[in-house]
């Protein structure tokens, strides 16, 4: 897969937790730049975490799996698709002042955030992309996303981010379909 599809891939899951930190900055007065950092660290971490148990796991089964490894990769993608798509669709989990508080809670919310990575990983390494550059990229993306979240404040940019889950939803779905195509030949 070209870097280009990758970083695609992280800006579209970026897009959701963009919309998640933004959704959460109309519930308070002020941006503080601790909670700010506190989230985007939380999101980073297990993003990653999730994305290196995804290759991981992809990488022990790839050879037992080797003849269905795009079909794979296309489910993946797809599904993540789907599932933005819908996420989008339903109310944007928020956060409130307290709840940066809570550490526990913040870890819940970030591992349902960084769930799906774990598909992405898996998928990402069944079409044989470099998992350094792409947890590099992806840690960056997600960071810079939560944080901007956080600073770009507004209705009409809480509106926004909901749109731009859906495009990154139907982005994904069209990356997959473009795994099927690049490798059915």
């Amino acid at each position: 897969m070209t870097i280009i599809k990758v970083i695609l891939i992280w800006l579209c899951i970026s897009a959701d937790n963009f919309s998640v930190s933004n959704a959460s900055t109309a519930k308070m007065p002020t941006f503080v730049r601790k909670d700010a950092l506190k989230f985007a660290g939380f999101c980073t971490f297990f993003h990653l975490v999730f994305f290196v148990l995804g290759w991981i796991f992809a990488y022990t089964l790839k050879d037992s799996l080797f003849s269905i490894n795009y079909w794979l990769a296309f489910s993946m993608l797809f599904l993540v698709g789907v599932g933005m798509i819908l996420n989008a669709i339903e109310k944007t989990l928020s956060l409130y002042k307290k709840d940066f508080i809570d550490e526990q809670y913040l870890t819940v919310v970030a591992v349902v955030l960084s769930l799906k990575t774990i598909l992405l990983g898996f998928g990402l390494r069944m079409v044989g992309t470099p998992m350094f550059l792409s947890a590099i990229l992806l840690a960056i993306f997600v960071f810079l996303f939560v944080w901007m979240g956080y600073f770009l404040k507004g209705e009409k940019i809480l509106r926004g981010s909901k749109v731009s889950e859906i495009v990154g939803g139907i982005i994904l779905i069209i990356l997959s379909l473009s795994v099927l195509i690049q490798f059915s030949r």
